[in-house]
């Protein structure tokens, strides 16, 4: 995983590790990240951890600074998170998540009661030397926020692994796992923006 310490939250001591300087930047700005993301449950925040070493796993926080959600023609549920650091160069990294999930209706169940649905992941990060984007699935519990409009993911047994590496940008997280809880406001507009920026990272152009 990732060099040094940075973000680390278990309590295995890995030994050092040598890392290219665009690497440490990158992992510098996910680790202040991973210190905003004990704001607990009033933000949409997810833990990844890392198994690059399987001998030492490592686990990293982020704490984005918006999620929407949208519906689709076919009813799935799409939401959609960003977060935006800044690099000691002055650079920008910005880190993505989209979750889609295919809605299952169950009799009895509606969107203000929990139900497990069956979700993919898509996990970006875009810094100044490339991109790295890792793909997934996972379940998400959704259910309405009482007295809101806003849809909550409670994301669970989530996976990622590496797709596509774009540049230089340091593939630092390996096989790892990914679970959080996502607070999404409605904006339809938003999200589809949101979703076109990854998928122009990813060299994709079609949003349905």
């Amino acid at each position: 995983m990732p060099c040094g310490n940075a973000g680390h939250f278990s309590s295995s001591t890995a030994p050092p590790r040598v890392c290219s300087g665009a690497a440490r930047t990158l992992i510098a700005a996910i680790a202040i990240a991973a210190v905003l993301a004990g704001c607990g449950a009033r933000h949409s925040s997810v833990k990844i951890k890392s198994y690059k070493d399987p001998y030492f796993p490592e686990t990293y926080g982020v704490n984005f600074d918006e999620c929407v959600f949208r519906t689709d023609a076919g009813g799935d549920y799409h939401l959609v998170a960003l977060a935006i650091r800044q690099t000691e160069g002055g650079g920008e990294i910005r880190q993505y998540l989209d979750v889609h999930v295919y809605w299952k209706p169950v009799p009895g169940k509606t969107p203000s009661n929990p139900s497990t649905l069956d979700a993919t992941l898509c996990y970006a990060i875009q810094s100044p030397s490339g991109v790295a984007i890792y793909r997934g699935s996972g379940f998400v519990y959704l259910k309405k926020r009482r007295w809101s409009d806003k849809l909550i993911g409670a994301l669970e047994s989530g996976s990622l692994r590496l797709d596509t590496q774009i540049g230089g940008t340091a593939e630092f997280i390996g096989d790892s796992t990914i679970t959080g809880t996502l607070i999404a406001r409605p904006d339809s507009n938003r999200a589809v923006d949101l979703m076109r920026e990854i998928e122009i990272l990813t060299g994709i152009e079609s949003v349905e």
